[in-house]
């Protein structure tokens, strides 16, 4: 017997409501990776905008990752833009070796998610970070 209308609409919805559920937000770390550029400089200023939208759609995670490939300091070609919330501020600094936490002269900078939209609005970069917190 063929599928009627109200059963494919009914599957239709099960699917979604599943896809919805499994696509949530993670509770503690959000790992974005934003692909490979030419410079450090370059792709932290496409990673602040990166951050910004995903501060938007997951409001309550505790820590944004943003991962890119680029030339940093070491010979290591995985980097990250860190944010980490500790209460109503947050701190944000690059990680020249994706989880080894943020690299000497580059963080940690005391931000919150307001300072983060400005600096991505203007096309800003981690030294406006920087500027900020002195």
């Amino acid at each position: 017997m063929p599928p009627t209308l109200h059963s494919l609409r009914f599957l239709s919805a099960v699917c979604l409501l599943a896809c919805v559920s499994a696509c949530g937000c993670p509770d503690t770390e959000e790992f974005i990776h934003i692909g490979a550029f030419d410079s450090r400089e370059a792709a932290l200023r496409a990673a602040i905008p990166r951050l910004a939208v995903a501060i938007g759609e997951c409001p309550k995670v505790q820590k944004y990752r943003i991962v890119f490939t680029a030339p940093g300091i070491y010979a290591i070609d995985r980097h990250a833009l860190l944010y980490w919330r500790r209460g109503s501020k947050a701190d944000i600094g690059y990680e020249d070796d994706v989880f080894s936490s943020i690299s000497p002269g580059f963080g940690p900078y005391e931000v919150d998610d307001a300072f983060v939209l400005e600096v991505s609005r203007k096309g800003g970069s981690l030294a406006d970070f920087d500027r900020a917190s002195k």
